[in-house]
This record gives C-alpha cells, structure tokens and sequence, in this order.
C-alpha cells in the first residue's frame, strides 16, 4: 500500500496510526515511524507546511497534541521566526506576485541575483491567519528564545488585534460576540 503524505494529511494519518498500533515494535519500518521521519524531515523544515498542519490539528485536538505535532509545528514556527529570515522561504499568506527578476523570466535580466531585503516582521501577517490559543503559543515560544525584540512582538500583537478585532465599537458589540472580543483583547494583552 502507497500512502502519500502532505501538509494536509499527515496529522490524520499519524492520529489513525497511532490509534493502530502501527509501531515499530509491531514491524520494522511501520507507518509511524515513517510519518515522524517524514514530519522531522519536511514538515518542520518548512515555514508555509508547519503552519498548514498546526491549524490541521485542530480537526484531531487532543490526539495531535499528546502526540507532540502541535509542539513541534509550534517550535518549528517560532524557530523559523526567529531565525535568520533569508533562510526562511517566506510567505505562507503573503500574496505578491514575484518580480520578472526574481524568478528568472525577466528579458533584461543579466543573471546576476539580486540581493533581496526581507523586513524584520516577514513573519507577522502569516501568525494573523492563527487562531487565538495557537497564536499565544507560538508568541510565547518566540518570546522565550530570546532573538526576538519587544517593539517587534509588540508590533506583532497590534497586527494580531487590529485583523482580528476589526471596527471594535462597544455601542455595536453585544452578547456573546463583546465577551469573544473581550476574551481576545485579555489573552492578547
């Protein structure tokens, strides 16, 4: 049997075989194994698939977390962040179209690559596309690796707030939808 694993399938995938028993001491080289290889290897390695699957694993919520995918998607993303951004293929929702000269169709281009400057806060639009409890997560795994200024994980809550608490009146905001806000605003701040 073929299984073809991507972003989008690897969390049920590794969710039914572990609820399969489809461990190593079952038979050498069994399904979990391969998707762990397969998660260490891809998965966490990319900026664009570690956000695909942690918001995949909401669908599995609480396998996906006790099996450790929400934990390394988190990790990896905060790494990534955090990290040297010319070493990140940005961006998972960050839709320009790229330049002729970037990649490579420019009739006028001399081959020469030209160098690129990716902002500080590449990273920011992409974390806005995450619900509120993985969005805490990864702020605070990016906090606590140290690499990250304040101003900067400030500007990234603004962003985070102003997305996702567009036109916050309290004349116009009742019921459940102004303790939502308020909830989100509270766990922001």
């Amino acid at each position: 049997m073929t299984v073809t694993l991507n972003a989008y399938n690897v969390v049920a995938a590794r969710c039914a075989a572990e609820y399969l028993e489809m461990h190593e001491a079952v038979e050498k080289g069994n399904l979990i194994y391969k998707i762990e290889v397969f998660l260490d290897s891809t998965i966490c390695r990319s900026w664009k698939d570690s956000i695909i699957v942690l918001q995949a694993t909401r669908s599995l919520f609480p396998w996906s977390e006790e099996l450790k995918v929400v934990a390394r998607c988190i990790d990896s993303i905060a790494s990534r962040a955090s990290g040297e951004p010319t070493k990140v293929d940005w961006s998972y929702s960050y839709n320009r179209k790229k330049l002729a000269s970037e990649n490579g169709t420019d009739p006028h281009w001399n081959g020469i690559q030209r160098h690129i400057t990716i902002p500080k806060d590449w990273w920011v639009e992409d974390l806005c596309e995450l619900e509120i409890d993985f969005y805490k997560q990864v702020i605070v795994s990016i906090k606590s690796k140290g690499n990250m200024s304040s101003d900067l994980v400030g500007e990234a809550l603004k962003a985070y707030a102003l997305k996702r608490l567009p036109a916050f009146d309290r004349d116009k905001v009742h019921g459940s939808e102004a303790a939502r806000k308020r909830s989100l605003v509270e766990t922001i701040i």
